[in-house]
């Protein structure tokens, strides 16, 4: 009877040394994990899993193996579309539901640290994408949506830095086509680069207005871009002006970039520039500079602001 019950209690150790006590999950940490249907490099490839999947743990292999210059367990796992396979446990983690907003962002913030692969940062942009209306707490959604952006924007630079023949690639082709279906892209003709349109970054940023997230959201529009050009025609420079710096004293007066946001509005109205205008232009162009005025008077780093606005106004609009 001995033996039985110590073969009963070897049996368990084995099956407990490999099978989590809990229902366990996984999370994958590279673009393009492999699942294979033996633990094993050599094994047969079962599927092939994008950055950020969840998947459920089913057991664990008995030892160690060694990948290039990763050493760790084979997970079983559960796939999404069904069946099981194994998966390298250092192209995954663990993963709790209860710090899934935290380990969202800690996966995003060490993935925008690293210079990506262009199909690496596709999938680390629709990752961001889906979590960010998967949280619960605002100010989670709003820093993933921020670097979902980030993501976003980075994609895009890997298709502006290529020539023309190249950016005919299919999958940039395949990329540029899905954000212009989801109303996420622009396209500059005077500077031939694929942007971020600037309105859908004002309409996420006044989601979360006014959480404390708003204001680095306001600041990536700011940064963000222009797509087209004002061939020194004034009431568009000042139209630009409102829907970026100007805006963002509007709404962050006070906030980080406050000081480079006045800063860039002092760089236009510096003496020595010549911009083209109408007689027509000039209800609009008074309209736009007292906007401009009011907005500046309410930045209390402003200084002498007002002081070169008013000169301005006198250069252009009092000759």
């Amino acid at each position: 009877m001995r033996i039985i019950e110590a073969m009963v209690v070897a049996l368990l150790l084995a099956v407990l040394g490999s099978t989590p006590l809990w229902a366990a999950e996984r999370i994958v940490t590279v673009a393009g994990a492999r699942v294979r249907a033996a633990p094993g490099a050599g094994g047969e490839l079962l599927a092939v899993l994008p950055f950020g999947t969840v998947v459920a743990e089913r057991g664990r292999g008995e030892a160690r193996q060694s990948i290039g210059d990763s050493e760790d367990y084979w997970y079983r796992i559960a796939l999404p579309e069904g069946g099981e396979g194994w998966i390298f446990g250092a192209l995954t983690q663990p993963f709790e539901a209860h710090r899934a907003a935290r380990i969202y962002q800690e996966l995003a913030d060490a993935r925008l640290d690293r210079e990506l692969a262009f199909a690496e940062q596709v999938e680390l942009t629709n990752f961001l994408a889906r979590v960010a209306v998967e949280v619960m707490d605002p100010a989670a959604a709003g820093e993933l949506s921020l670097a979902h952006l980030r993501s976003l924007r980075r994609s895009l630079d890997h298709i502006n830095v290529v020539d023309f023949q190249a950016r005919e690639a299919p999958e940039y082709q395949q990329w540029l086509m899905e954000l212009e279906n989801q109303g996420l892209l622009n396209y500059s003709e005077p500077s031939a680069e694929y942007l971020i349109p600037l309105a859908r970054i004002w309409e996420l940023h006044d989601a979360f207005y006014p959480l404390p997230v708003s204001e680095p959201m306001a600041w990536f529009a700011v940064t963000n871009p222009w797509a087209g050009e004002c061939e020194g025609y004034l009431p568009c420079y000042l139209d630009i002006i409102d829907r970026t710096s100007g805006r963002y004293l509007k709404l962050h007066p006070e906030g980080e970039h406050a000081e480079a946001a006045l800063g860039n509005i002092a760089s236009f109205l510096e003496p020595g520039v010549e911009f083209a205008m109408a007689a027509e232009d000039l209800p609009t162009l008074n309209r736009q500079l007292a906007v401009l005025e009011a907005t500046i008077a309410q930045v209390p780093a402003s200084g002498d602001l007002p002081a070169q606005l008013a000169a301005f106004r006198q250069r252009h609009l009092e000759p």
